[in-house]
This record gives structure tokens, sequence and C-alpha cells, in this order.
């Protein structure tokens, strides 16, 4: 989901992921927590995408690069993955 397509401020705030992700519910869950929580730190520990999505079908045409948080502090500790066909 692409929230400038797409008229949310953020993908939680959709509220749904579609069905075909199997594992959408556990970051589906995460999400909402952060939304319930959001004045107090929430650790979400690791998300696994594969596990949602499955493997991507093109996973040797992708782009790398480092980057930052999308929301503040905005700690640039992101290595942002972007595969050059959507994969699902």
């Amino acid at each position: 989901m692409d929230h400038t397509v797409i008229p949310y401020p953020s993908v939680g705030e959709n509220g749904h992921f579609e069905d075909r992700f199997s594992g959408s519910d556990k970051i589906e869950d995460e999400l909402k927590s952060i939304a319930e929580n959001k004045d107090k730190e929430i650790s979400v520990g690791i998300v696994n995408l594969q596990e949602m999505t499955g493997p991507p079908t093109t996973p040797n045409e992708y782009f790398r690069y480092n980057g930052s948080l999308t929301a503040p502090p905005c700690q640039e500790i992101v290595v942002w993955t972007v595969f050059t066909k959507v994969s699902f």
C-alpha cells in the first residue's frame, strides 16, 4: 500500500491488510497496539515480511539504500530494499 495513492496518513491507519497476506494478522495487531499506545514506547520485535508476502518473485532485481525512519526521531538506521517488480 502506498499512502500517497491511498488517502491514509500511514499504513496503520488503513486498518486492513489484504487477506492474501497470510501473516498480516501479526503485523496488523502490532500496528493497532502502537496506535492505541501512541504516547508510550512499544517494542514490536522483529517482523519477517517474507512470512506475510512469501519470497520475492524476482529476488535479484532490487535497489538498496541507507535511509532513516519515516517518523520522528527519523534516525538514520534503516536499510531500505525496493524491488523493481511487485512480488505479490
